[in-house]
C-alpha cells in the first residue's frame, strides 16, 4: 500500500511539473484587436441618441433599453482598452 501511495505521487508530481511547460504567453496584439459582445453594446449604448454616455449612464441604458445586465468594472475595462471617453460637463462661468 505504502508503494502504491509513493508511485502515485511520484506521477502526480511530473504531471504537475510538465504542466507548467504547457502554458503558452498570451497574444495580447491579437486578443486587443478582436472586440468583444459587451464592446459592442457598450459602444451601442454610448451613442445612444446621439449622446456620449459615461459608465454609469451606459449601465443604466443597457438596462433599461437592451436588456443587458453589466458589471460596472468590465464596462470600464473595455472603455478604457477601446479609449472611449466621456467629456466631463464644464462648469458654468
Amino acid at each position: 500500500m505504502m508503494i502504491y501511495h509513493l508511485i502515485k505521487n511520484i506521477i502526480y508530481k511530473t504531471k504537475r511539473e510538465q504542466r507548467h511547460y504547457k502554458m503558452y504567453p498570451i497574444d495580447w496584439t491579437r486578443k486587443k484587436s478582436v472586440p468583444s459582445i459587451g464592446y459592442t453594446l457598450i459602444l451601442e449604448a454610448y451613442r445612444f441618441k446621439n449622446r456620449n454616455k459615461g459608465t454609469r449612464l451606459i449601465k443604466m441604458t443597457l438596462e433599461k433599453y437592451f436588456n443587458t445586465v453589466m458589471n460596472l468594472k468590465k464596462i470600464r475595462r473595455l472603455m478604457k482598452k477601446f479609449n472611449l471617453v466621456c467629456p466631463i460637463r464644464k462648469a458654468k462661468s
